[in-house]
């Protein structure tokens, strides 16, 4: 990635077992305080905000999907130079509602070299897809 300065992820992708956050991690950097996400969660009528501070999370939150219906995620990324921390803005959709997603990792040595993405309980569905596209200085 060292000639890569903006990343975006795109997946379309169900759970087998029901609601599960997607989450990522950088170069499998699972260490404490590494991470912090802020939220927008909009379900028919109702609205949810917060945050979550940097106190022991070893990953982001890119959004949410469900067993009922696939759920179109696009993500963001961008990593200027080794010495800032890398930010991602996400956003994703059903017919439910829209899940809007921004955070940061606090690595500031490292440039990124892998992305993991995970759930947080259960597994992606079948024909679920996933697709990284990067943009050169």
């Amino acid at each position: 990635s060292s000639s890569f300065t903006i990343f975006r992820l795109i997946l379309w992708a169900k759970s087998v077992t029901g609601a599960t956050e997607i989450r990522l991690r950088f170069n499998s950097d699972s260490g404490a305080n590494q991470y912090d996400t802020g939220y927008h969660v909009a379900d028919g009528g109702t609205h949810a905000f917060g945050f979550t501070a940097s106190g022991g999370i070893s990953y982001g939150v890119l959004g949410r999907i469900s067993s009922g219906r696939y759920t179109i995620l696009s993500v963001n990324i961008g990593e200027i130079d080794a010495g800032d921390y890398k930010v991602w803005n996400a956003i994703s959709g059903t017919r439910a509602g829209v899940d809007q997603f921004a955070g940061e990792w606090f690595n500031t040595i490292d440039k990124i070299s892998s992305i993991t993405i995970f759930t947080n309980a259960g597994t992606f569905g079948a024909n679920c897809k996933f697709i990284l596209e990067g943009c050169r200085k």
